[in-house]
């Protein structure tokens, strides 16, 4: 499995849409690299609310499953999305169930080969409190 979190793809055998198209496509919102909270390696990546990544997912045909831990501080909500490119159609979605504490997301659907846009988000609303609105994601594989 091949994630890429830009334009260039080395050894990539898929085909990837117009480069035009790749650069307004791949988006990152309320989005940094966080030492602080992880859970495995040295960085993770941090959401602050409303707060997403995107990242472009090479797969083969059959069944794909991608996971990735998440970190919702505070109790707060995160989503881990697969997305068609071109409809926009959302093929899976897993939802944290918020507990403040690290948590395994994982999504499968089945696959054509092509390159998918893979999702995190930081669907937690407002507190008010810098401890209970980022989520952190780490081990996207």
């Amino acid at each position: 499995m091949a994630v890429y979190t830009g334009v260039n793809a080395p050894g990539l055998t898929v085909q990837l849409p117009p480069t035009s198209y790749r650069k307004g496509l791949i988006k990152s919102c309320k989005s940094r690299l966080s030492s602080s909270v992880t859970h495995g390696g040295s960085h993770s990546i941090d959401l602050s609310v409303g707060g997403f990544k995107e990242f472009f997912y090479a797969a083969a045909s059959g069944e794909a499953t991608v996971t990735a831990w998440v970190y919702p501080e505070g109790g707060s909500n995160a989503s881990l999305e697969v997305i068609e490119i071109g409809s926009g159609v959302k093929l899976d979605i897993a939802n944290s169930v918020g507990n403040d504490g690290w948590e395994e997301l994982s999504i499968t659907w089945p696959a054509s080969k092509k390159v998918y846009i893979i999702r995190i988000v930081n669907n937690a609303r407002p507190s008010g409190s810098s401890t209970k609105d980022h989520v952190y994601f780490d081990d996207l594989v």
